[in-house]
């Protein structure tokens, strides 16, 4: 199909977000719906965001220029590109 997305940006996207829950899921308090580690949309910065915890952290993937983000109070104050990067590199910007 001339509309389906590479099966490597499909794996690529699933695995950063994977990332932005397993924050949540980290630092926040476990909910019985599970609903502390969904995302949510932020406009400002085009990306799914994980709730706040700690400091008003959050991390989240922007998809345009794929990217994690460390957002506090909602403005981004660090992002890891992540074209190139190995998974080790991806968890060790996380932790």
């Amino acid at each position: 199909m001339a509309n389906e997305i590479p099966s490597s940006a499909r794996i690529l996207c699933h695995g950063a977000c994977q990332w932005v829950t397993k924050a949540a899921r980290a630092n926040l308090e476990p909910k019985p719906d599970d609903s502390h580690s969904n995302l949510g949309w932020n406009g400002t910065c085009s990306a799914l965001v994980s709730h706040s915890f700690g400091d008003q952290l959050q991390l989240g993937f922007r998809f345009s220029d794929p990217a994690l983000l460390l957002l506090r109070e909602g403005e981004v104050v660090n992002a890891l590109e992540l074209s190139g990067k190995t998974e080790a590199v991806v968890e060790s910007w996380v932790n």
